[in-house]
């Protein structure tokens, strides 16, 4: 039966871009935002780096050679600068909301 209760959070396996190489797949944990919680957080994103805002909404991941924190995070958005945006388009694809102009 389907539920109308939101889920708190949901996995799904992201693309993340590697140089040269085939893309990395990362299965990421993600806080579950609904349509109002969504456009909330666009709003905020104006002069936020990466890091912090993307924080808010990934809380975990498998797949990966380091275990999941702040710090390993913000290491995997410098080392691949195409993984933010692939993060980010993977979530709203699965949410099913389109993109907004900033």
């Amino acid at each position: 039966m389907f539920s109308l209760t939101k889920r708190n959070t949901f996995k799904t396996k992201v693309h993340i871009p590697v140089p040269g190489q085939k893309d990395g797949i990362v299965e990421f944990e993600f806080n579950y935002m609904d349509r109002d919680e969504i456009v909330k957080f666009q709003g905020s994103l104006a002069g936020r780096d990466d890091d912090e805002s993307l924080i808010e909404i990934v809380i975990g991941w498998s797949g990966v050679d380091e275990e999941f924190s702040q710090e390993s995070f913000s290491k995997l958005l410098k080392n691949y600068p195409g993984a933010a945006g692939a993060i980010w388009a993977k979530y709203l694809d699965e949410v099913r909301i389109a993109k907004t102009k900033n």
